[in-house]
């Protein structure tokens, strides 16, 4: 059951164990709420904000009633996609880490591209930086700490993965995740509408530049 709480005097702070936020946030959009304007997804809760206090009140009370009743729904129907948007990201795997994560899994260089080729990921929230997605689904196998020694800089397009989640740099940056691979694909563009490609919900799907992609229906689930 969703927890509803205030934050400040115009938005609300929910959190529901049950669902992800990414799902959470489709679930909150579907209800068309008046005044409503913006629905921000993170880590455990999701965050949503209206034009005025009055707003926020009116439909505090709904929220309580609708997802409720969409939790019942959904209940029955656990494997019900998150979302109907898929983004594939070629991918070229040479990153300076590779080798090292191969070692520490124990999966070696070519077993850890499998997994990340195989994966379904999802964007679960973004954060850190404009356009930075954390992506859930990367397989246990591959969960690892950050790097000790975190590096100054990190190139545009970077893949990399860190704890439970992979990810690719929008932009130049510090950063201390594993660097697997790089894509040319411009996942950050302030003259675009939406600027970010990869926005909560998004389904990702990573392409070995070196490889012949796979059947859709071999991932997909």
């Amino acid at each position: 059951m969703a927890e509803i709480c205030s934050l400040g005097s115009r938005a609300l702070l929910i959190s529901d164990h049950a669902v992800s936020s990414a799902r959470l946030a489709r679930r909150i959009e579907a209800l068309g709420l008046a005044g409503l304007c913006e629905i921000v997804p993170a880590a455990t809760t999701t965050t949503i904000t209206f034009e005025t206090t009055e707003w926020r009140d009116a439909a505090r009370g709904l929220l309580i009633t609708r997802l409720a009743e969409q939790y019942d729904a959904g209940a029955q129907d656990s494997t019900a996609p998150d979302s109907d948007r898929l983004v594939e990201l070629r991918c070229r795997f040479d990153g300076p880490d590779l080798a090292e994560v191969g070692d520490a899994t124990g999966l070696g260089i070519d077993g850890v591209v499998e997994m990340l080729t195989t994966a379904r990921l999802q964007v679960a929230f973004c954060g850190f930086s404009p356009g930075f997605a954390y992506l859930d689904g990367l397989p246990e196998e591959l969960h690892l700490p950050r790097r000790s020694t975190p590096r100054a800089r990190v190139e545009a397009g970077s893949v990399a993965i860190a704890s439970h989640y992979a990810a690719v740099y929008p932009a130049a940056s510090p950063g201390g995740w594993h660097l697997l691979g790089s894509t040319e694909a411009a996942v950050w563009r302030i003259d675009r509408e939406p600027p970010a490609l990869l926005r909560p919900g998004t389904v990702v799907r990573l392409i070995d530049a070196d490889d012949e992609p796979r059947p859709r229906s071999q991932w997909v689930r």
